[in-house]
């Protein structure tokens, strides 16, 4: 898998698009705007879910605030649009449509730190350059209480990716784990369609709550630690990976460093 330089670190801006999305069904369109509402939510994977590798078990969380969370993956033309200082990390052939890949968690952080800045927002996050890469540290006590954009919780995410449904995705059950599967290909990119690349984002189907490629394309950084390693945890699965990643309750792990050709994010952002 190919390696990419380490880049600069500066302040940023962005005018961005974001979603307000739903609980109850909704118009497919991007630009609907819409309300997750505060309160619980079902997340996990029951025992007899096919391909489940996680430990099985269906809990409810509680989303403190309602949120606003991006229609999309963050784009390699976001991130240039942006006058945020780090040059594009992204590995592959130029896609200005495409996911950002091969970016860092903290990079992440901050990019959606700098894109509070700029919608004058307070930050979540104070990021600095170390001089061996960016270090971020929160502004507030937990992240639901901040109002700017951030990357979300594990739980978060998940419950954004289900819209609403207890199946292995939230347009049906996964049925073939490792090749192709239908219910995945017409909702997101993974490796059995993907030729070893991702695709422009909003080009499979979006889910009741008008977000796209929740499954496959990039898989996305969340604001969670995985283990006391530095690994944290990434959902969604991607281009790289099978069908089996591409399930609501599946994770993947990797070192907050690492740059990642299948790895990407999305912002959200809690409303009062």
């Amino acid at each position: 898998m190919p390696t990419c330089p380490a880049p600069r670190f500066g302040a940023c801006a962005l005018r961005a698009t974001t979603l307000f999305i739903a609980l109850s069904a909704c118009s497919s369109s991007p630009s609907v705007e819409q309300t997750v509402a505060a309160g619980p939510h079902t997340v996990g994977a029951p025992k007899n879910e096919l391909c489940r590798r996680e430990a099985p078990g269906r809990r409810e969380v509680n989303i403190a605030h309602p949120l606003f969370v991006d229609s999309t993956e963050v784009t390699r033309r976001a991130w240039r649009k942006a006058k945020f200082d780090i040059p594009d990390p992204s590995w592959g052939p130029d896609c200005p449509k495409c996911p950002v890949n091969s970016v860092t968690h903290a990079e992440a952080t901050a990019f959606c730190a700098h894109r509070s800045v700029a919608a004058g927002l307070a930050p979540c996050h104070t990021c600095t350059d170390t001089g061996q890469g960016l270090a971020c540290t929160p502004t507030h006590d937990t992240l639901a209480e901040c109002p700017g954009h951030r990357l979300p919780t594990s739980d978060e995410w998940e419950v954004a990716a289900r819209a609403g449904t207890t199946t292995a995705t939230w347009a049906g059950p996964v049925t073939s784990c490792m090749t192709n599967d239908e219910v995945v290909n017409r909702i997101g990119w993974t490796k059995s369609l993907s030729a070893g690349s991702s695709h422009p984002v909003s080009l499979r189907e979006p889910s009741p709550w008008a977000l796209y490629d929740m499954a496959g394309n990039v898989a996305e950084w969340t604001a969670d630690s995985a283990d006391d390693e530095g690994r944290r945890i990434l959902r969604g699965g991607s281009w790289y990976h099978n069908a089996e990643h591409a399930r609501s309750s599946a994770f993947l792990m990797a070192p907050d460093t690492q740059r990642l050709s299948w790895a990407g994010f999305r912002c959200v952002r809690s409303l009062p």
